[in-house]
């Protein structure tokens, strides 16, 4: 399977709700690094990220993916990705953001998700309050500085 049919059926598969179909597109230790919510890691972990946390706070999915390339071990797809919220204060407000699907690659399969994304229009949609905006913007900075491939930009 291609890396573009391998994007887009994971992507599909979580719109539907379709959890295990989805988790299936890594490999049984593979690890989804979500902006969100965190990182999850095996497929069970993985399918619990989309059906108790995505399905949790939001309904409605849409992920579509574009120009997608890949040399075989790593593959990157432009996307856009809506829902419409559950949150309390923003319940049915259509919101979502753009990115790009970094993925690791092996036999296959996904061994390793992870992405740049613009969530702050995610979050300005759903009207979150500043402090909120703050407390995340933190914790984004906090993670780009803790990984190894920044160091040497940051000094940390």
């Amino acid at each position: 399977m291609s890396f573009e049919d391998l994007i887009v059926r994971m992507g599909d598969a979580v719109c539907r709700g379709a959890f295990e179909e989805a988790a299936a597109c890594f490999t049984p230790d593979g690890v989804y690094h979500d902006d969100f919510y965190g990182s999850f890691q095996g497929r069970a972990e993985i399918a619990r990220l989309f059906s108790d946390f995505f399905y949790r706070d939001g309904e409605n999915f849409r992920w579509s993916f574009h120009d997608p390339v890949s040399d075989g071990s790593v593959g990157y797809a432009r996307y856009l990705f809506s829902w419409n919220s559950k949150l309390p204060d923003s319940r049915g407000v259509r919101a979502g953001f753009e990115g790009v699907s970094i993925c690791d690659l092996k036999d296959g399969l996904i061994a390793s998700y992870r992405e740049v994304a613009a969530t702050q229009t995610a979050r300005h949609m759903m009207s979150f309050p500043a402090l909120r905006l703050d407390r995340l913007a933190k914790r984004e900075t906090q993670r780009l500085l803790d990984r190894e491939d920044t160091k040497p930009h940051f000094g940390n």
